[in-house]
């Protein structure tokens, strides 16, 4: 057996070259042929029958290759801000939005930038005649900082959106992380770009998880230079706690531990109806908007439910002479996932020692809006004017927390923007903020700030 395993050997070579010789003879072409025309010239010629056409149905000859368009398309931010707090300090100094006692100082800040890309796929095959499918992801440098001094300048990158969509003619269906149904509008400005503009001065805004379903109804005359819009969105969102969580909790973890939102078994629901009219060449758009949800808290003697909800009003309304006037007013209960009540929602008390929850209040009744008008003066000059103002009701805030507890939180903008060039531009912008507590003395501050920005 061992003298015949190198002769077996031997003999399989020469069998399997002098098959590969035959096959390869009978594909080259006799040399005197000349070359065959391209597949557009050839004359159709009946195909050999396939060896898988009894597995695989071969694709109609009749029928048209589909006609696929997959794009792909980076864009992003990028943003410097230099802000002077003067007077006083504020929550959260490079990107203020209530005022506290504090020094003045300033700011260098290029954690705002963002990078995002976008997908989508037009005409996808679909049995349920999908028209485009699409896909988004942004995220930005706003996650936190490693440390004072160097650190700063290395922020952590967060997750802004991720969001999944279909589209028919008037429906479209997403799933992911998204803007807020609720209070859909924000304010131009370029300091508050990570954090939107007038957040706890009556504008609520969140970028939450949810299933969503938005469509748009057209009527009026077909053909009509103006037509009429009813637009509608319902969604199932993420009910958040940011209020009423355990000092423990709130360290950096990779680990989710269930809070008021998961604890109550049941997402929040939201929705809005808008009616929109083309006018100054822009969309005139006036929509009603609500969210209501339920958050079972644990404190220390067990769980409590509080109910949170919010009805808000939102314009947006293009004006003669280049002018645009936008805003927002709502009313609500537990508001703190959405920065109102001045980032006050649920009145709580600690444990001083173990900084557990000791008791729960109420949820804290608010409102409040938000109102900016800009001027597009000439084709590279932008100015803009806002105020807001967010007022939580004092009687369902804990006395205990007196002096930390905020009562009225108002801000006004002013801003300018030069455009050098489409999408760098640079911008001068005011902020002055105004903040009452319930026990501790007002505060204000003011904030001059020079952004550059580079949008692609």
């Amino acid at each position: 057996m061992r003298t015949r395993a190198p002769h077996l050997f031997v003999l399989l070579v020469v069998a399997f070259a002098s098959v590969a010789a035959r096959v390869a003879s009978a594909q080259q072409p006799p040399a005197q042929q000349p070359p065959a025309p391209p597949p557009s010239e050839a004359p159709a010629a009946s195909a050999a029958p396939s060896p898988l056409a009894s597995t695989v149905a071969p694709p109609s000859a009749a029928a048209p290759a589909p006609k696929v368009s997959f794009t792909v398309k980076p864009y992003g931010l990028i943003t410097l801000t230099a802000s002077y707090l003067i007077g006083n300090s504020s929550n959260n100094p490079d990107v203020p939005e209530w005022a506290t006692a504090g020094p003045s100082a300033f700011y260098f800040t290029v954690r705002q930038t963002r990078l995002g890309v976008r997908g989508s796929w037009d005409a996808p095959p679909s049995r349920l005649h999908v028209q485009k499918v699409a896909g988004l992801i942004e995220a930005d440098f706003y996650g936190g900082f490693l440390g004072q001094g160097v650190a700063y300048f290395f922020p952590v990158p967060r997750l802004r959106l991720a969001t999944a969509t279909v589209e028919w003619h008037t429906v479209r269906f997403s799933f992911g992380q998204d803007w807020s149904v609720l209070a859909p509008l924000n304010p131009d400005t370029a300091l508050h770009v990570a954090v939107p503009g007038f957040t706890s001065s009556g504008n609520l805004w969140a970028r939450v998880p949810q299933l969503r379903v938005d469509g748009v109804v057209r009527f009026g005359r077909h053909g009509a230079e103006h037509k009429w819009r009813l637009l509608w969105t319902a969604a199932l969102v993420a009910e958040v706690q940011a209020d009423a969580i355990a000092t423990a909790q709130n360290a950096f973890t990779g680990v989710r531990i269930p809070e008021g939102g998961e604890n109550a078994l049941a997402p929040a629901g939201e929705a809005r109806v808008a009616i929109g009219h083309d006018l100054y060449d822009k969309s005139l758009e006036i929509g009603v908007s609500g969210h209501l949800g339920n958050r079972n808290i644990a404190f220390t003697g067990g769980r409590t439910a509080r109910l949170n909800g919010a009805v808000a009003v939102d314009v947006t309304l293009p004006l003669p002479l280049r002018l645009s006037l936008k805003g927002e007013a709502y009313w609500g209960s537990g508001l703190d996932a959405f920065f109102g009540g001045i980032v006050q929602g649920i009145a709580f008390t600690t444990d001083p020692a173990t900084g557990a929850i000791a008791t729960v209040g109420n949820g804290i009744a608010d409102a409040g809006g938000w109102a900016q008008l800009s001027w597009a003066a000439l084709k590279w000059l932008t100015l803009y004017a806002g105020g807001g103002a967010d007022k939580p009701k004092t009687v369902d805030l804990i006395v205990a927390n007196a002096a930390t507890n905020r009562t009225l939180n108002a801000a006004f903008y002013g801003e300018l923007s030069v455009e050098f060039a489409r999408g760098f531009a640079l911008w001068l912008e005011y902020d002055f903020m105004h903040t009452e507590f319930q026990a501790a003395p007002t505060q204000r501050t003011h904030v001059l700030a020079l952004a550059g920005q580079l949008t692609f």
